[in-house]
């Protein structure tokens, strides 16, 4: 990964997206920020970007986790961006199962540690 990767993030929580932007640019990517299903796949249908990696959390509508996933998985540019997912295990079941095979890797709230994150950034 080169030092000005970009990195898109997905999160309905402001303060979790300024967390993460700031912590991946301290550590030399470019965050590029979305709130929402909509909003990030403008931004990955926009050709102004090259995303490495897509970190997607949706604590509260693991649904739309879910059908952001797939959508990313069905872009013609985009279907093997590499996707960390980070999920509630309280999430039901059959939907985590989905998150999971979808993605290309895993990380259960309540598990998250920095190093873990910086991690799976980039073995993609």
């Amino acid at each position: 990964m080169s030092e000005h990767s970009q990195i898109l993030i997905v999160d309905q929580s402001r303060l979790l997206r300024e967390f993460y932007a700031q912590v991946l640019g301290d550590n030399g990517y470019v965050a590029v920020c979305s709130t929402d299903c909509k909003d990030a796949k403008s931004l990955l249908a926009d050709g102004r970007y090259h995303f490495a990696v897509a970190l997607v959390d949706f604590l509260e509508s693991s649904d739309e986790h879910l059908k952001l996933i797939e959508a990313i998985r069905k872009m013609p540019t985009r279907k093997s961006l590499p996707i960390i997912s980070i999920i509630d295990p309280a999430v039901d079941n059959v939907t985590l199962l989905r998150i999971a095979r979808s993605s290309d890797s895993l990380i259960l709230r309540g598990d998250f540690e920095l190093p873990r994150l910086y991690h799976f950034i980039r073995q993609f």
